[in-house]
């Protein structure tokens, strides 16, 4: 999004969390951004050990939206490993223009409001 300009931030760290039934641990970030105009969702994930699709963000304005366990890290809908961003004050659009690498993005979507 253009000229995002930060009023409020939050920032959330979870080190070391334990996976349900597992000894699978997983570290990551939860930013939540808002300015005049939007709010912003950031996970970021620098290693990952879960397995199944159990990542995930929803809206009452949209849709569950899952992320891959097995590619929270190394994949990403802002051509940055690891990192996941969603406009969440309005419809939530799966990915940005331009990163399209299924199964993350869907060709045929209209461009995400990253782009204003």
């Amino acid at each position: 999004m253009k000229n995002f300009r930060t009023k409020t931030l939050h920032v959330f760290t979870f080190d070391r969390m334990r996976q349900a039934g597992s000894e699978n641990l997983n570290s990551f970030q939860i930013v939540l951004a808002q300015s005049e105009e939007a709010t912003m969702l950031t996970l970021i994930y620098e290693k990952t050990q879960s397995k199944g699709p159990m990542t995930g963000i929803a809206s009452p304005m949209a849709t569950f939206h899952v992320l891959p366990n097995d590619l929270l890290s190394s994949h990403s809908n802002v051509g940055q490993p690891g990192k996941w961003m969603f406009r969440i004050d309005e419809r939530i659009g799966t990915c940005p223009a331009g990163t399209e690498h299924p199964p993350l993005c869907d060709k045929g979507r209209h461009p995400s409001l990253f782009n204003g």
